[in-house]
């Protein structure tokens, strides 16, 4: 199966989240303001970089193909760190992480104030999780 295959379809598994909440928050409006707060310029680059903390991290438990405009398959810890910084600030770009050991995909969105984390081993649930606490973040299962 080709990266793009397995990516897709590793869409349809279990999702967690890493998010500046530790729940999902009901009321849309209070949530909307508070991220507005989070997606100002300043605000944005703190979480930008708890985000390269973890990725850069969690690189030394898993191998990873990269998918940021197209695929590579080894970057520096520079390069990967670049490429999370210009998908959080950006409005539209998109970052994927494809562990093909693991069957495990990381994915961040731009301007989105969370990663997600499809079908995680236990082990990667667990080092994440600490990863995100060290961060001032979260780790729990999406809500549909």
């Amino acid at each position: 199966m080709n990266n793009e295959d397995m990516t897709e379809s590793l869409l349809d598994t279990i999702c967690y989240v890493i998010d500046i909440l530790p729940t999902r928050v009901q009321e849309f409006e209070k949530f909307s303001e508070i991220e507005e707060y989070y997606l100002q310029k300043q605000e944005l680059e703190k979480f930008t970089e708890k985000m390269v903390n973890i990725i850069l991290k969690i690189q030394c438990y898993h191998d990873f193909e990269i998918y940021h405009g197209k695929w590579y398959r080894k970057v520096s810890p520079v390069q990967l760190a670049e490429m999370v910084r210009e998908t959080i600030q950006s409005k539209e770009e998109f970052l994927n992480l494809l562990s093909r050991q693991d069957n495990m995909l990381l994915a961040i969105s731009g301007q989105a104030l969370y990663m997600s984390v499809y079908n995680p081993t236990l082990a990667a649930i667990a080092n994440l999780s600490m990863l995100a606490t060290a961060e001032g973040l979260f780790m729990r299962r999406a809500e549909n």
